[in-house]
């Protein structure tokens, strides 16, 4: 009698499989409450001269409906050792990465284009600008160290996924 060995299956795809599948199940709920919050909402009359977010509100609540609801599939792809679905979750955390990048740098670029002080400011107002300015760079430091580990993760995972054992797990 020939015993078949089953293909070795790591313990970190696992892992980080039933991670992303339970963030991205959190995340759909998420947006499902949110959608159906949105489309229980009483309608404004929209202005004539209203700019495309105001246009297309609703859009903004469908974009991350979609992105959970792929992850969500890409995930248990994983879980079972789907070729597409380790490419696929490769490239959705490096533009997670690339996302991350462009937050920072718009939040320093919108920060450095504030308006400077008045010189015959009171000087209430001149204290609430320098608080603003100081809270303005602490939010900048606290979302630059949440993105460079965030993004730190995601990058380790990208090389673990890229391993020659790991990509062995996934030949169909």
């Amino acid at each position: 009698m020939e015993l078949v060995q089953r293909d070795a299956r790591s313990v970190f795809v696992t892992v980080v499989a039933w991670l992303f599948i339970v963030f991205s199940a959190l995340g759909l709920l998420m947006s499902i409450a949110q959608n159906v919050m949105i489309s229980i909402m009483p309608s404004f009359p929209q202005p004539t001269d209203a700019n495309f977010l105001e246009r297309n509100f609703q859009v903004l609540f469908l974009i991350p409906l979609v992105l959970s609801l792929a992850m969500l599939g890409i995930s248990v792809g994983l879980l079972k050792r789907r070729e597409w679905a380790r490419k696929s979750f490769i490239g959705c955390l490096s533009l997670g990465v690339l996302y991350l990048a462009a937050s920072l740098l718009f939040m320093w670029l919108v920060g450095t284009g504030s308006p400077a002080v008045p010189q015959g400011a009171s000087p209430e107002f001149q204290e609430s600008a320098r608080q603003f300015e100081s809270m303005r760079l602490t939010m900048f430091v606290v979302m630059a160290i949440f993105a460079v580990g965030v993004s730190g993760i995601f990058i380790w995972i990208i090389s673990k996924l890229v391993q020659p054992t790991v990509c062995d797990e996934f030949a169909n």
